[in-house]
């Protein structure tokens, strides 16, 4: 028989919360009150051929999501990963007056933090730019898409991140959040030389004023540095204009950044130039025969693991031969970095990718009707790896009933909101050690009397 099949049979498209499948193997429920005449034998034989490689997969959609993503960090694997977000700023109400004489004194751009990926005592620096083209909540939007912007910036700030942190305003502590002073003198004088007409709805507001580009910096240093997850639904995400006039000295106004306004997270890799040679190799330089070391898989429209099972029709008159039926098959895959401070995916998404009509289209493999707690793909932390089971897949290719050598793709959960990454063991590693954790397919089988 072949010696390694089930490999790397992971990938996910869509974002899915599955839990892992009962650790119970299939039909051991009642065994012990069975005569001995009557048991059926278990066993393992994990001698499947699996062909797998990490690919670049830096298109993924990333409008109006939960959360946008902004920060860098330098990963001593994956390189550099910036994100940026694009969005509109809106009028929280229509029609206000800034009356006689208007004088800015400061802008503000407030942004809450919900989570983290990296190092939370990171330095990070944000540079805040209006861009020059319309955004529609209707459209969609990419995590490789650029944006046109007036590269005049509108302020900045550098500062440690600490998005686990409450903040301290007026002596109560609050949500963790950071301030951005929008100090440039342009934007306050557009603002105020808005006439009536386009205050007079967001139509023409965001004709007028189309939205802002909050841009992260360069990192500070090699294996450090801060994604932080923004959230758009929180009260401290706004924009605030503080101004005085001849009949007050002390007046405010709220735009909105919310989920009314269209937006998307932009994620910029610098082409992979910072990544490690064997990535390099693997996914810049396309040498799918390293999918047998190393696999690499990220979100943040990063990588994805393409992976094939070879033919096993020849394997159904075997197994009748020896009178084996197939009970269970997992697809498993090992973390190879366990210990390492940057998070890895909580759960993966396997599907298959099939061309119809000359358009890449993603399915599902048939195990995933049965549930998701029955599909599994959430990462083990006891075992420090993720399985699926794909039993009728399996039995759909020894059939002849599903093609073989099709492509299969494993893709990490929430890739558009999250910066997880992680290396998994490949298909046939030399080292030793890494051997062990190979990605396999453990078929637990029948002997049938």
């Amino acid at each position: 028989m072949n010696r390694k099949l089930l490999k790397s049979t992971l990938l996910l498209f869509v974002v899915i919360s599955l839990l892992i499948a009962c650790n119970k193997q299939p039909d051991d429920i009642g065994l012990s009150v069975k005569p001995d005449s009557e048991k059926i034998d278990f066993d393992f034989d994990t001698s499947l051929f699996v062909n797998a490689h990490s690919v670049i997969d830096d298109s993924l959609k990333s409008d109006e999501t939960s959360v946008g993503v902004l920060g860098t960090v330098y990963h001593p694997e994956f390189g550099i990963t910036k994100a940026n977000i694009v969005t509109q700023i809106r009028l929280s109400e229509v029609g206000p007056s800034w009356g006689t004489n208007p004088v800015v004194d400061s802008i503000v751009l407030s942004l809450a933090v919900s989570g983290f990926y990296g190092d939370s005592t990171s330095v990070q620096t944000i540079r805040v730019y209006e861009i020059l083209e319309d955004l529609n909540i209707d459209s969609s939007y990419n995590t490789s898409r650029p944006v046109s912007y007036d590269p005049v910036v509108l302020g900045e700030k550098t500062f440690i991140a600490r998005p686990v942190d409450s903040v301290l305003v007026d002596t109560t502590k609050v949500a963790p959040h950071f301030r951005i002073k929008l100090d440039n003198p342009v934007l306050a004088a557009k603002i105020l030389a808005a006439s009536s007409s386009v205050l007079s709805s967001n139509t023409e507001w965001l004709t007028y004023f189309k939205g802002i580009y909050i841009k992260a910096g360069d990192p500070f240093a090699y294996n450090k540095g801060t994604l932080m997850y923004i959230n758009p639904e929180s009260s401290y995400t706004k924009m605030t204009m503080y101004y005085h006039n001849d009949a007050d000295t002390s007046l405010s106004y709220q735009f909105n950044y919310n989920a009314y306004s269209a937006r998307y997270t932009q994620f910029d890799h610098n082409n992979y130039q910072e990544a490690s040679q064997e990535f390099r190799a693997q996914v810049v330089s396309n040498d799918t025969t390293l999918g047998k070391e190393v696999l690499y898989l990220q979100a943040s429209g990063g990588t994805r693991i393409d992976l094939r099972i070879p033919d096993l029709k020849y394997l159904s008159d075997e197994l009748k031969a020896r009178k084996i039926a197939i009970n269970e098959a997992r697809l498993v895959l090992t973390d190879i970095d366990p210990d390492s401070k940057y998070q890895k995916p909580s759960q993966l998404v396997l599907v298959r990718l099939r061309i119809v009509k000359k358009k890449e289209v993603i399915e599902y493999l048939p195990d995933q009707y049965e549930g998701t707690s029955y599909f599994g793909g959430t990462y083990d932390k006891t075992k420090k790896s993720y399985s699926f089971r794909v039993t009728h897949y399996i039995q759909s290719l020894i059939d002849g009933q599903d093609t073989a050598n099709e492509r299969l793709a494993l893709y990490a959960s929430s890739g558009a909101v999250r910066g997880y990454a992680v290396r998994l063991a490949g298909t046939d590693p030399t080292d030793p050690v890494l051997k062990k954790k190979r990605v396999q397919i453990q078929i637990l089988y029948t002997k049938v009397p």
